[in-house]
């Protein structure tokens, strides 16, 4: 009996810290120069960051363009979604969505639940997983004309429980279940 009260008594802990675990959402302006800093990411925590939205980058009264944080779109080919080029040329329309300065590959879904490179979400929702290094990251749509754009991306940062926690978690709650099971 002991032993079953200690491990509940390590499941609650630990259960209390993964609830407790780090979760920030915020919002990055098309028409902003300036890069949205998240908090600061603990060193060797694996973080998720999710984006979703689109945001209008051609933004004129008889002609709009949009693009999301992996795609892009336009009139010139009828609405089809083509990927961004990566490249920080101050002469092109690059429309990056980028992440401590860097250009990265986001993850897309078709399905909502399967992401992978090079995949356009119909959703407009992207996925990216990232090492805290101690710092904040960076967040700015890239564009060498801010003056046409109009709207935003929402971002969310959770951190990822870690295997042994999810462990804990599994093993408290078949403690539990076989505790309430009748003799």
């Amino acid at each position: 009996m002991k032993k079953l009260i200690i491990v509940m008594a390590v499941v609650a802990l630990t259960a209390a810290n993964a609830s407790a675990a780090f979760t920030e959402t915020f919002s990055v302006d098309s028409a902003s120069q300036t890069a949205v800093s998240s908090s600061v990411l603990a060193n060797g925590v694996q973080y998720l960051i999710e984006v979703s939205g689109t945001w209008e980058y051609w933004n004129r009264t008889d002609d709009k363009a949009i693009a999301d944080a992996e795609w892009w779109s336009d009139h010139a080919d009828n609405w089809a979604w083509k990927e961004h080029f990566k490249s920080h040329d101050p002469d092109r329309h690059d429309l990056q969505f980028t992440v401590g300065g860097e250009t990265v590959d986001w993850l897309g879904t078709t399905d909502g639940v399967n992401f992978s490179e090079h995949t356009y979400s119909p959703s407009h929702v992207y996925q990216l997983t990232v090492t805290g290094a101690g710092s904040a990251l960076d967040f700015l749509i890239y564009d060498s004309k801010y003056s046409d754009n109009n709207g935003s991306v929402q971002v969310t940062i959770s951190e990822i429980p870690e295997p042994a926690t999810m462990c804990l978690l599994a093993l408290g709650g078949l403690l539990i279940r076989k505790r309430r099971q009748p003799k």
